[in-house]
């Protein structure tokens, strides 16, 4: 693929995986990445070796190993900055085949810690749902008590209680960090402030 099939961000701010170090298949930082771009033949990194700097690399996503979202770093194989060199300068800037964001394909490879599960947005979604699903029982809840009376009914609340948990938790779930951690972003989220870093 020539290198007009690729393009650079149309501006010095960095997203996505702009800016992240990459890594060879020893931990040694061989180069940086300095954009990434969705091609016919799938995403593409352009990667600018250490050595060369007014270079790039197009490395494909079957030469990734292993993202690091936290240390921002990208583990390449052994081989992949061995392709042809891209003059920089002959790289546009700007276009829809530069991705600025990370997509799914690459948050497969994020390393999680102690084997943490990937969330997807499946799940995400799955969550969400489930939260508004707890909002709604709990009208229809509130009806019924007014229709049945008796203080048995009472116990209908259960429902949307359990409902509302159960998605908490899941939110929770799709979260990084400790139990502590988790738990101090609940009031963080409904008053709008930073929980402190302990």
């Amino acid at each position: 693929m020539g290198h007009d099939a690729y393009r650079l961000p149309p501006d010095p701010h960095r997203e996505g995986v702009e800016g992240y170090r990459a890594l060879g298949s020893d931990g040694a930082h061989v180069g940086e990445v300095v954009a990434l771009n969705r091609t016919r033949n799938g995403l593409v990194l352009l990667v600018a070796p250490g050595s060369e700097p007014e270079s790039l690399v197009a490395v494909t996503l079957g030469a990734v190993s292993a993202v690091d979202d936290r240390a921002e770093t990208i583990a390449l194989d052994s081989d992949a900055l061995a392709g042809p060199r891209i003059e920089c300068a002959a790289v546009a800037a700007g276009g829809a085949a530069v991705v600025r964001a990370i997509p799914v394909e690459l948050l497969r490879l994020v390393d999680r810690e102690d084997g943490a599960e990937q969330f997807t947005p499946a799940r995400w979604l799955a969550a969400l749902v489930l939260g508004v699903v707890s909002g709604v029982s709990l009208l229809v809840v509130y009806v019924a008590i007014g229709a049945l009376g008796g203080a048995a009914s009472w116990a209908l609340l259960a429902v949307p209680v359990l409902l509302l948990a159960a998605s908490g938790a899941m939110l929770l779930r799709g979260l990084e960090g400790s139990v502590a951690a988790k738990l101090r972003l609940v009031p963080a989220s409904l008053f709008g402030y930073t929980p402190r870093e302990r």
